[in-house]
């Protein structure tokens, strides 16, 4: 406290810690994110929290902010119940338990509130959705599982996903996750998929890094460098590329190419990072993922 450590950031703030986005409500107890075909429209890409002692349900959105995000569009969705735990239905709609005593003590009188749009309850999507979710995806095709990476529920892109890797489909993946004209999503879940792969020890091809890396999509680009930091060490040819990175105009591919050069220990990208450092003075997400970096890939010495 004394140091404020749990203020957003201030002038006198120790260096040593990324500071919090924003400071909020008292008493989060449930936290949930619209998977993207829950409730309606309006409630896509909204994150969802309880407060417990003000009996409130609350919503808010990211945009991004440097290499991190802001909140946005936050408001008040529902009230009048201690709302503790929450999780969204396979069809859509938000569940909430109520803890009904009036504090802390239980009263054995709970309840299990269910938080819905009557208007989107029917809805083909969300009907459609839900069927997609129970299904045995050990007995679909290759080809859905391609078409459902890029699901509009993510619920649905991570079955899919995780089935690709237990079928060791990794050229199903590569095609996806090349295919400029594919969603970003199906894509970007095509690149985890393959990340599955790299943290078991297994090594991409050279061509392929390298053409992630220089994709037109800063995210495939930001995702392709985390995975790389995770999985065995690279070749020369995909260090360079990775290192290349911390050029990038987008913030979060460098965020994530730095962290990624320190995880592969590449003591050839100090002074590269000391630059990206240099270029990035007053984010502290940037100096966090410099900071990284640098750990990662100098000795004692010259960090001193």
């Amino acid at each position: 406290m004394d140091e404020g450590l749990s203020i957003p950031d201030h002038p006198a703030q120790p260096t040593y810690v990324t500071p919090p986005l924003q400071l909020y409500k008292d008493g989060p107890a449930g936290f949930a994110f619209n998977p993207g075909t829950a409730l309606n429209p309006f409630y896509r890409d909204h994150f969802f929290m309880t407060a417990f002692p003000s009996k409130n349900l609350f919503a808010f959105k990211l945009e991004p902010d440097g290499a991190s995000y802001r909140m946005v569009d936050e408001h008040t969705v529902a009230q009048g119940t201690l709302m503790v735990g929450i999780g969204f239905g396979p069809s859509g709609a938000l569940y909430l338990a109520d803890w009904s005593s009036t504090g802390y003590d239980m009263n054995e009188q709970g309840a299990v509130w269910k938080l819905d749009d009557p208007v989107e309850t029917q809805s083909e999507l969300r009907q459609s959705t839900a069927q997609l979710i129970g299904q045995d995806w050990t007995q679909v095709v290759d080809d859905h599982l391609l078409t459902q990476l890029g699901h509009a529920d993510q619920r649905v892109r991570m079955k899919a996903q995780f089935e690709m890797v237990r079928r060791d489909d990794t050229a199903g993946l590569i095609a996806a996750a090349t295919d400029v004209k594919k969603p970003e999503l199906a894509r970007l879940h095509a690149i985890w998929g393959l990340g599955q792969f790299v943290r078991r020890g297994s090594s991409l091809e050279d061509t392929l890094i390298t053409q992630l890396l220089r994709d037109p999509h800063p995210e495939v680009r930001a995702q392709t460098a985390k995975i790389l930091g995770e999985g065995p060490s690279l070749s020369s040819t995909s260090l360079t590329a990775l290192r290349a990175l911390l050029h990038d105009a987008a913030d979060r591919p460098p965020f994530f190419a730095t962290i990624a050069l320190g995880l592969q220990k590449d003591s050839g990208s100090i002074n590269e990072i000391i630059g990206y450092l240099e270029r990035h003075p007053d984010d502290r997400f940037h100096r966090h993922a410099a900071t990284m970096g640098l750990v990662g890939t100098a000795t004692p010495s010259q960090l001193a």
